[in-house]
């Protein structure tokens, strides 16, 4: 087992056969003496007390790249129509600013998307 597999406050045993408690991400305090010691991530460890590895992530969740454009399509409307409410409040040169501003942004957000979609 890999040091980063370790938990918080577990003992272990490492390559060098003294027993440890892993005290944060990178460093352990031995169960005997008082200095603390540098731990790689990848350093191989043998954990005590019965711990094992958590268990891995074998699926990663992604959103479909119709679903986000259907939530982004409910932001946009929301945006929209809350601009929509200043229109006798607001210059038009200004409100027309602004639309452009959110339809640019809407165009930049969906360009962004379909290249992410194509490099996964």
């Amino acid at each position: 087992m890999k040091f980063h597999d370790i938990a918080i406050g577990q003992r272990f045993e490492a390559s060098d056969g003294a027993v440890y408690v892993k005290t944060s991400p990178l460093l352990a305090s031995p169960e005997i003496g008082s200095a603390s010691r540098f731990m790689a991530r990848s350093a191989q460890v043998r954990p005590l007390d019965g711990g094992e590895a958590p268990a891995k992530v074998t699926e990663e969740k992604r959103l479909r790249t119709d679903d986000a454009v259907a939530a982004f399509d409910v932001f946009y409307a929301g945006c929209t129509q809350e601009l929509a409410r200043y229109e006798n409040l607001l210059p038009a040169d200004l409100l027309a600013s602004q639309h452009t501003a959110i339809e640019a942004g809407r165009d930049e957000f969906l360009a962004a998307l379909a290249r992410h979609s194509h490099t996964k």
